[in-house]
């Protein structure tokens, strides 16, 4: 049990160490997190927070209807303590919406691969809006059965946790008190 408690806290400072040098090589100072308010969003925003200061962390909230409505979004905000200023929220059910007069009858998975790319071009453009980088939310977990959209939730300029499995991130989320 100790040792596994000294690698989370390995990868933890590796994490911060690895945010602060990229930000700043790279000329930023600022990251964006797409924050749904699951357990890798929320690790991540946490881990940004940790590295770089809540006044230089954006989150954004991007809820399609029914999906994406969860208020632990809001919960992991306001133990983050990020200024309101910082913090954006968008239905994208209008763009969506707008893309399926073309697109005929979805299918589920088309449907969600559209979602997560419309949420991308929002992040991007709120990223630029405010000089940030993108700050990715993707794990190896995913990244290796290759359970993420291209062009969607995959695309990042960083990525703080693709190099833990998803059983590391919940380790690491309860290291840094991440809300159940």
């Amino acid at each position: 049990m100790r040792n596994t408690s000294r690698k989370i806290s390995f990868m933890f400072r590796k994490i911060i160490k690895f945010l602060r040098q990229e930000v700043k090589r790279v000329g930023f100072q600022k990251v964006i997190v797409s924050l749904s308010g699951g357990l890798d969003s929320s690790t991540v925003a946490f881990l940004a927070v940790k590295a770089l200061g809540a006044e230089n962390v954006f989150v954004v909230k991007l809820p399609h209807q029914d999906f994406n409505k969860d208020h632990d979004a809001d919960l992991v905000i306001s133990q983050l303590k990020i200024p309101k200023e910082n913090i954006f929220e968008s239905e994208i059910s209008e763009i969506v919406e707008s893309f399926l007069s073309n697109l005929g009858d979805l299918s589920d998975l088309r449907l969600g691969n559209l979602m997560a790319r419309v949420r991308m071009i929002l992040l991007y453009d709120l990223a630029k809006k405010y000089n940030c980088l993108v700050c990715g939310t993707e794990n190896k977990s995913e990244y290796l059965l290759g359970y993420f959209t291209r062009f969607g939730d995959q695309a990042s300029d960083l990525e703080p946790i693709r190099s833990l499995y998803k059983t590391q991130v919940m380790e690491l989320a309860k290291e840094l008190g991440v809300p159940e």
